[in-house]
């Protein structure tokens, strides 16, 4: 758990002078905020959760193409709200959709399966519950009020916009699940090599789908199509998910962006980064190759 720019704390404990706390407390780049404990957009990182309960529906057909244009709404109800997609492709299906991050493909799957098993799904991720370590941690939301009160705002939390708040830790134990037969680790603080791994939730999803999304996950990486292919290793086969959360109230409005990038290895997943950069200039771009440098060293 990192959080950056951060300060020393020798300074704290050996004694700091009011000028020194001044700085700190003064400084635009904020040093003394700890970041991860706090919740933020999650973007199309929250896709993973999507997809899990699209696999897991029966539903739908995994392979079947939809067609997708450059924007969508269910109806005229939405007024002048269309959601939109970063990726040109005509014909998409489920890997497609994670490989390309296509937010129209989500919306419309999640929409068609509903509110009620939206909000089902999300608690079955520990939504609104408290994560299950020492330290204090802001609680995971799908909204500001834990439910949802409109198929606009259904669609929108599809891809990880709406009003959906998660934690990069709460984000790393769902990514967990891919790589551990649909079952989220339990987040621990302190190492005891005589302590067994755990499980916060079991089977969130089947261990088919979680080797489903895994897989498509590969594709973000390794097809020339992903959206992180530049975090792409040489003999080590990474799953990832890149997501980039708009900061803005309207969809005309230009607002900030934060970037995100969640990577595992798939051969040996003993190190999983979650990764979030707060107003970046090119999305989850910014990030990708920070992960990359830290499983590089690995």
């Amino acid at each position: 758990m990192v959080s950056a720019p951060s300060f020393n704390p020798n300074h704290f404990s050996l004694g700091i002078t009011s000028t020194e706390y001044s700085k700190l407390s003064n400084d635009a780049a904020k040093p003394l905020l700890n970041r991860f404990n706090k919740t933020y957009s999650p973007g199309s990182t929250f896709k993973l959760l999507s997809a899990a309960l699209i696999a897991d529906s029966e539903k739908f057909d995994l392979n079947e193409k939809r067609t997708i244009g450059d924007k969508w709404q269910k109806d005229s109800s939405w007024g002048d709200f269309y959601v939109t997609r970063v990726g040109n492709q005509p014909n998409v299906n489920f890997r497609d959709a994670l490989v390309t991050s296509d937010n129209i493909y989500f919306a419309q799957a999640i929409t068609e399966l509903g509110v009620k098993t939206f909000e089902q799904g999300s608690k079955k991720f520990g939504f609104n519950e408290k994560l299950p370590i020492e330290f204090p941690f802001q609680t995971s939301k799908i909204s500001q009020s834990n439910s949802i009160d409109s198929e606009l705002l259904l669609a929108n939390s599809a891809y990880g916009q709406g009003e959906v708040q998660i934690s990069p830790l709460h984000l790393a134990s769902v990514y967990s699940s891919i790589v551990n037969d649909g079952n989220m680790i339990k987040p621990k603080l302190v190492m005891n090599e005589e302590t067994e791994p755990e499980f916060w939730k079991e089977d969130v999803m089947s261990s088919e789908a979680a080797l489903k999304i895994k897989e498509s996950l590969i594709g973000v990486i390794e097809d020339p199509n992903g959206t992180a292919k530049e975090a792409k290793i040489s003999n080590l086969t990474l799953a990832g998910k890149t997501g980039t959360a708009e900061l803005k109230l309207s969809q005309g409005e230009k607002g900030k962006e934060n970037g995100w990038f969640v990577a595992v290895d798939t051969e040996s997943p003993h190190l999983l980064v979650a990764m979030m950069v707060e107003d970046v200039k090119k999305g989850s771009h910014d990030v990708t190759p920070k992960v990359k440098n830290i499983f590089s060293q690995k």
